[in-house]
């Protein structure tokens, strides 16, 4: 099993480390796992350019490799902290960069993914209580996996980080929801 870990964060050793870190320890042992770290990667912005509108390709190659693990992957983990309400900005630049995908599926009608129906989880921080946040990203999440064939299936979400660490019990939620989505 494939599992395609999307860390958000800039922080190395952050609460959302720690829900990574949690869930991994949930996985069965055979579990392959890819984080890209996109504060590392810092996908480049949409630009409007229009060439993935003619053919499913993007005018930036620094995605490719991240474009073949959404390929081979059998779940994919969206790791985050809130920032104003919504997800940081290289999360938005790679949810933005899923145009070509959407000009592909629906547009032109192609199949882009032959793995189908792949479940999704949303391991969420936030620094206060997150209000509304989770719906937010939530909907922003659901959108995006339409068209590379994920679907958000569970959230484990850690509030009001600044006052206290992650709480034990979500982190123990985060290695329960691996083992379900796992199984």
């Amino acid at each position: 099993m494939n599992i395609l870990i999307l860390n958000g964060s800039p922080r190395a050793n952050g609460n959302t480390v720690q829900l990574i870190e949690a869930f991994k320890s949930g996985l069965p042992q055979d579990a392959v796992c890819l984080q890209v770290d996109l504060y590392d990667l810092l996908p480049m912005p949409c630009v409007a350019c229009g060439a993935c509108m003619a053919e499913n390709m993007c005018r930036f190659s620094d995605l490719d490799e991240t474009d073949a693990f959404l390929h081979e992957a059998d779940v994919i983990v969206w790791a985050l902290p809130v920032y104003n309400y919504s997800v940081p900005a290289p999360v938005k630049a790679l949810l933005d960069r899923f145009q070509r995908y959407y000009e592909a599926v629906d547009v032109r009608k192609e199949t882009v993914f032959e793995k189908k129906d792949r479940p999704a989880v949303l391991l969420l921080s936030a620094g206060r209580t997150g209000l509304y946040s989770v719906d937010i990203i939530q909907k922003q999440l659901q959108n995006a996996g339409r068209y590379v064939s994920f679907e958000l299936k569970e959230t484990v979400f850690a509030a009001n980080t600044d006052a206290q660490p992650v709480q034990t019990d979500i982190l123990t939620q985060a290695a329960d929801v691996a083992q379900r989505i796992t199984s």
